[in-house]
């Protein structure tokens, strides 16, 4: 019987790893966000507006999570348990 994909993920992928992969990821949401911006012109509904400003909130808020958790947790980081 052929293990789950969770199984395999939880194996493979642990917080400390995922970690500056997730605070990227949200850097990058956050540096392409005027390109797109300018791309795409004004926003032309309000769900169009709120999307928009979800994202950049999101990922500000990401940022600002992940900064924290590393500043927090800094001289423990390596000792942390998977995440399950």
């Amino acid at each position: 019987m052929e293990p789950s994909l969770s199984n395999n993920l939880q194996n493979e992928i642990d917080w400390p790893q995922a970690l500056p992969w997730i605070e990227f990821g949200c850097w990058f949401a956050l540096l392409i966000a005027p390109f797109i911006y300018w791309v795409h012109g004004p926003s032309v509904s309000i769900d169009q507006a709120v999307s928009r400003t979800a994202v950049v909130i999101v990922a500000i808020l990401g940022v600002a999570a992940c900064r924290w958790w590393r500043w927090c947790y800094r001289s423990r980081i390596d000792q942390l348990p998977p995440m399950e």
